[in-house]
């Protein structure tokens, strides 16, 4: 065995144990390589960039999907100060946890939204229509909680899993949330406790950043929901001259359960039975969403043979006519 020479004390290594090392690492970088080259997917983690100012999301998305599926959280503290960084120095009850609608250190959600952008900074973009599972009655307006104290439901990172394109969370209300994602659609799986009552909330008009115009429609027989909102703000609140809609989103949902019952909700004013409503949330003041504005729907299920509730949703800035047609073509009944 050679001698080393060196400045400080040396280990010298038998030739052996060294060609088992580099035989053992050479096993393991095959492996690995092998795992990428397989399933170069299973690699990915959506959850990082979710804490620390990261502002990404960790929902169901495909690489240049137009639908992004993901968790919409609502301040639940303060947002930090800092002299000098204009946007740090407003704050409002309206603003979402993290710009990209989810922050790791947050754990109250107030719905999933079907588009988000990535590492936005100011107060956020898109965050588009909403889709919230509630237990329990509706019985005032999800305009009055903008903190989604009523509406929302606190959660786990224990019960949360993010994988490439799927995202699954059991929330403290009870429900567990699966959803995935093509191009342009997404697929959503509520499972609901038994013996309670059982709502979607679809609250259209509660972009990150707020909305100009939002249309909601419920249609029972089809057990369809569809309509579209109007948005943009980005950095509204720093300026009046972003303070502006620049988008108009379309989407449409297909349940795979008949509607139990269902109603819709403008301002501060509750509706059962209704099926359509319509009024965006408005810019505010202060270009941040203010309480007590906008506009959405609900349908309740009958979960007594089955705790399940799927729904196909499609999107489209063109139409709605064309949101169903993305449906049709990437995400077909059956």
């Amino acid at each position: 065995m050679q001698k080393l020479e060196c400045s400080r004390k040396c280990v010298a290594w038998p030739a052996g144990l060294f060609l088992l090392l580099l035989v053992g690492a050479a096993g393991a970088w095959s492996q690995a390589a092998n795992k990428v080259e397989t399933d170069p997917a299973a690699l990915v983690n959506p959850l990082i960039g979710t804490a620390n100012g990261g502002n990404d999301y960790p929902g169901a998305t495909l690489p240049l999907g137009m639908l992004a599926w993901s968790p919409e959280e609502p301040r639940n503290r303060p947002r930090q100060q800092v002299q000098g960084v204009p946007g740090s120095m407003r704050d409002a009850p309206g603003r979402p946890a993290a710009p990209g609608g989810y922050a790791y250190s947050s754990n109250r959600i107030s719905g999933f939204s079907l588009t988000h952008l990535m590492g936005t900074g100011c107060a956020g973009a898109s965050g588009d229509i909403p889709f919230m599972p509630y237990v329990g009655e509706v019985a005032s307006s999800p305009a009055d909680d903008p903190g989604a104290a009523s509406y929302g439901s606190t959660f786990s990172h224990d019960n949360e899993t993010a994988q490439a394109g799927y995202y699954k969370v059991k929330l403290d209300n009870g429900v567990t949330v699966e959803l995935t994602a093509t191009l342009r659609t997404g697929s959503g799986r509520f499972t609901y406790p038994q013996g309670k009552p059982a709502v979607i909330l679809v609250r259209g008009a509660y972009s990150e950043t707020g909305s100009s115009d939002a249309q909601v429609k419920i249609d029972a027989a089809k057990r369809i929901i569809s309509g579209s909102v109007t948005s943009g703000n980005f950095c509204g609140y720093i300026g009046t001259a972003d303070r502006r809609s620049y988008y108009t989103l379309y989407f449409v949902a297909h349940f795979d359960a008949p509607f139990l019952r269902s109603g819709t909700w403008q301002d501060g004013s509750v509706l059962p039975g209704t099926t359509e409503a319509r009024g965006g949330t408005t810019y505010g003041t202060n270009g941040f969403v203010p309480p007590g504005k906008g506009s959405g729907a609900w349908v309740a299920f009958d979960t007594s043979k089955s705790a399940m509730v799927g729904v196909r949703v499609g999107i489209s800035y063109v139409s709605e006519k064309n949101a169903e047609a993305n449906l049709q073509a990437e995400n077909p009944e059956g």
